[in-house]
Formats: C-alpha cells, structure tokens, sequence
C-alpha cells in the first residue's frame, strides 16, 4: 500500500549546517522528487498537496508512485544558517539531501528554479531531470541591473534591522499593488515573511548567477531534460513531474 505520511528528517551539510527534510511516498519508490522552494518559501501546503497527489499512482497519466522530498533552504524554517551566504553552499545543502535520495528529479519553483538548474549542471548525476514551474524572473540586463539593486536594498534594511521594509521592497519590485502589500500586512502570514527577509536577498544572488551563467553561456551545461511549467493547475504540474520522472528515473 502506498504510504501518505510524511516523514521529517534532517541532513548535514558540508560546512555543518543541519538541514530540514521531509519524504512523502513509499520508500522503495523508483523515482524521487526534490522540491526547491523559491522565494520566502520553506515547504509550503502547495508541495505538500503535490507530494500527496504523486505518492498516489496515476490514473490519467500513469505511472507508479513517486516519493516526494522538501527542505527547508538554509535561513529558512526549521534549517540551520551558516554566514556569510553563498550559492555554493545552497548546492552543498541540495548534495547533502541528493545523499540520502540517490539520483532524483528536481522541481525548482520560481526562483529556486535557477538552484535547481544550477545543481542539474553542477551535480550532474545525482539530478535525472529537472522541472521549473514559472521561472519568471528576468536575467537580461536589465533584470539583472533591478535585482542587484533590491538586493542591496534588502541587505541594508535587514542591517539596519528593518525587515519589513525588505519585504516591502520586493513585493514592490515583484508588481504588487501597495494596496495588497498593505492588506498583506495585517495577515498572520505577515511576520513569516518579515523573519525570512534576509533569504529575499539569497535568492536575488540566486537570480544573478544564473544570468552571468547567461551571458557567458555556462548555462548550456546542463546535459539533463528540463521541463517549464507555467500553468497553475496542479494537475497540470503533477503530469510533468510524472512524465519527466518516468522517462529519466534512474
């Protein structure tokens, strides 16, 4: 019988980090998902939901089922948080999970589809596949040149002990209406956001590795097959990790 319970878990990190996981599905599944969360997530209901609906064995699509893995980024929920930050320590921490996993296909959502991608070139063999699900973000020039400066900003708000005010500024820069920034404001939700300000800026260095990647074409190392996603139907998102998943499982 497929199992539906999810499982929590940690890892270690190559600088010592303690990292949070949970696994959804059997444990003998022949394919495995890593989830990477994008900006101020840390393994969200939406994932969970996922996980869920892929440890159950398609109807329409087929297939049997897939065990599902979330983390939690470093500086984010329940995991750990080594200084200064780097982008390679974010593949160090994904190396870690892909230890426990063995060869995996990876689900980078919004802006942890640039990590995503950046581990499918780097880790090679540990990642089958890789799906990015509204990798939106712009990596052109002039992306690149607002990215920089909110990450800056987001730094110096968070120094100067101000992380509303990161928070603000990327909902800003993200097109939300002032109106809903303020809305949002008053939400329970309000203060998660408020103590992951910092991971605002992780993700934009995120965002500008990938577009130097861009520029000088290191991005074309990526040997795995990559699929976009840019529907919002679960369903639709469930098939394309099945699909992916059943041709690439190791």
């Amino acid at each position: 019988m497929t199992s539906l319970f999810t499982v929590a878990s940690a890892v270690t990190s190559a600088d010592g980090t303690v990292i949070a996981v949970d696994r959804t599905g059997p444990d003998d599944a022949s394919s495995v998902l890593v989830v990477v969360d994008g900006v101020l997530a840390h393994r969200p209901p939406s994932t969970l939901d996922l996980a869920r609906g892929l440890a159950t064995p398609g109807e329409a699509s087929g297939g049997p089922p897939i065990a599902t893995v979330r983390y939690d980024r470093r500086g984010r929920g329940a995991s750990g948080f080594t200084p200064p930050y780097a982008v390679a320590r974010e593949l160090e921490d994904l190396a870690a999970v892909l230890d426990t996993t063995g060869p995996a296909t990876l689900l980078g959502i919004s802006t942890g589809a640039f990590l995503a991608l950046r581990a499918a070139a780097d880790l090679r063999e540990h990642v089958t596949a890789v799906v990015v699900h509204k990798p939106r973000y712009d990596v052109a020039d002039a992306g690149s040149f607002a990215w920089r400066h909110l990450v800056a900003a987001v730094e110096s708000c968070v120094a100067e002990g101000d992380p509303d005010a990161a928070v603000e500024l990327f909902l800003d820069v993200a097109g939300m209406p002032p109106e809903y920034v303020d809305g949002i404001r008053h939400r329970p939700s309000w203060s998660d956001l408020r103590a992951h300000a910092a991971s605002i800026a992780y993700d934009g260095h995120l965002v500008l590795e990938a577009a130097a990647a861009a520029r000088t074409g290191t991005d074309a190392r990526i040997p795995q097959c990559v699929s976009v996603v840019a529907d919002d139907d679960p369903g639709t998102l469930v098939a394309a990790v099945r699909t992916v998943s059943r041709a690439y499982a190791p």
